[in-house]
């Protein structure tokens, strides 16, 4: 498949939740990675949205489902043998490059019946309305109050027992609002006072009516006072365009929107308030003396990042996103040289990355070739080894994991595909009971038994006194 298909052809099936769980569990790992495949699903969302409200949907009465079917029937098909539900492999991930359309040069383009637009504009409105279905809200409370419209959360930031950031997009956002939903085109949540709401203060980048789309991948909170939030801005819709990275900056109790052009971004990890470091879509940045500025990796130079987690200046590691001729890798920056560790992720995603010190760390994903599960990199001595890799299964899907938070050296967890959450306690990885089955793609430990959890469909998961709690407001 050319490189510029990208994985375009599978999001369709991947919102629908008709992949197969392997290949489910990839393109959910994948998303928070790459601001392109984002930009993509919200365009098909629109287009359901759009289509939705121009024609309500049909009752399915037996001579509907007759007048559809003889359409249907009666056009060629000119792409037989191929699968209506994708299974296989995912393709190469590689950045989306939108072509014009070529001029016409004479060549006979299909016509199509009446009877055929007919049936395609039914089904246009069948399959519109079933991602309409799709649609998720959060409780009261979370939007002053109002139901409020959400997707994913992908990253959360715990500063203390009392307060703490959660960041991620919203699901299906509409063309023209519904009264009475409160409907926020991007997602910041707040947690202060016992409770999670949306900081409708943060500012956005997009003009009212504009039709792009804020996607919120990472927050990193340095302290209670500063912290910094990464993510990307997708163009409208109906229109190509380049997606374009942003940075938010929170100092002062008050977040704001950095003027300036920077790449998509998808992870963010900062070592003081002057010390910082960002990653995305074939981009490094670095922070200090006040300014972000692009680095290089030369041994990686054109690489996708997914992870990225600072200790010190002199102790940086990094992870890159899979690809299928390799997987991914990891490396090291020292402060002045950058080394590729020699572990072999030929058959592994890592999508997290958390450092306790120079000294030790720990990483998280799974292997997107075998299905055989799992996989959990431990960091010591300088070499990253194989802790855990297994695990089959969990809940019908592939035991990805996405994200690890570490208490301590002895004690942390990681949580992943289908809600999965595993325990490690003294060396041992075992998996532990979870309230959901919504997949979870960040993780915040503040101790041993305290810390929380954020993914998919707006999950939030409290851990106290050793059970996790499934949040409600």
């Amino acid at each position: 498949m050319p490189d510029n298909h990208h994985v375009d052809e599978l999001l369709p099936w991947y919102d629908s939740g008709r992949l197969d769980p392997a290949a489910q569990a990839r393109l959910s790992a994948h998303l928070p990675t790459c601001a392109a495949c984002r930009t993509e699903l919200v365009r098909l969302r629109t287009l359901a949205s759009a289509v939705q409200r121009q024609a309500p949907l049909p009752a399915t009465h037996d001579a509907v489902w007759t007048r559809i079917d003889a359409a249907v029937r009666a056009q060629p098909h000119p792409r037989k043998g191929r699968s209506p539900v994708p299974a296989a492999p995912l393709p190469t991930i590689t950045p989306t490059h939108h072509t014009p359309a070529a001029p016409d040069d004479g060549t006979p383009r299909r016509r199509w019946s009446p009877g055929g637009l007919v049936a395609v504009a039914l089904l246009a409105v069948l399959i519109g309305s079933f991602f309409l279905i799709r649609k998720t809200y959060l409780p009261a409370g979370f939007g002053g109050g109002k139901p409020t419209n959400l997707g994913s959360l992908f990253q959360i930031a715990m500063v203390s027992s009392t307060e703490g950031w959660a960041v991620g997009f919203v699901d299906n956002y509409p063309l023209t609002p519904t009264p009475g939903i409160s409907y926020n085109p991007e997602t910041v949540l707040h947690y202060t006072g016992g409770k999670w709401q949306i900081d409708l203060s943060v500012p956005s980048p997009l003009q009212p009516g504009d039709g792009r789309r804020v996607h919120y991948a990472g927050i990193a909170m340095d302290s209670p006072a500063d912290g910094w939030i990464v993510g990307s801005v997708t163009p409208p819709a109906n229109a190509d365009g380049m997606v374009q990275g942003l940075l938010l900056h929170y100092s002062q109790g008050h977040w704001t929107l950095l003027p300036g052009t920077f790449p998509a971004l998808t992870a963010i990890s900062m070592i003081s308030a002057d010390d910082g470091w960002a990653v995305g879509d074939h981009s490094i940045l670095h922070y200090h003396g006040g300014q972000w500025r692009l680095v290089t990796n030369p041994l990686a130079p054109t690489a996708n990042w997914s992870a990225v987690s600072a200790i010190g200046a002199d102790a940086v590691w990094m992870a890159t996103g899979a690809a299928m001729s390799g997987g991914s890798k990891i490396y090291q920056f020292d402060g002045q040289q950058w080394s590729q560790d020699a572990l072999d992720l030929s058959n592994a995603v890592i999508g997290n990355i958390q450092m306790i010190s120079a000294d030790e760390g720990w990483a998280v994903g799974g292997h997107w070739k075998s299905g055989a599960g799992a996989l959990v990199l431990h960091y010591q001595q300088g070499t990253w080894h194989t802790e855990f890799s297994g695990g089959g299964t969990y809940r019908g899907g592939p035991a990805y994991l996405f994200a690890v938070g570490m208490a301590s050296a002895n004690e942390g967890w990681a949580v992943g595909f289908g809600g999965i959450i595993v325990h490690y306690h003294n060396g041992q990885w075992q998996k532990a009971d979870s309230p959901t089955t919504n997949g979870l793609l960040s993780i915040s430990m503040l101790s041993a038994s305290d810390g929380w959890a954020a993914g998919d469909s707006g999950t939030l998961l409290h851990l106290l006194h050793g059970v996790w709690q499934l949040y409600t407001p």
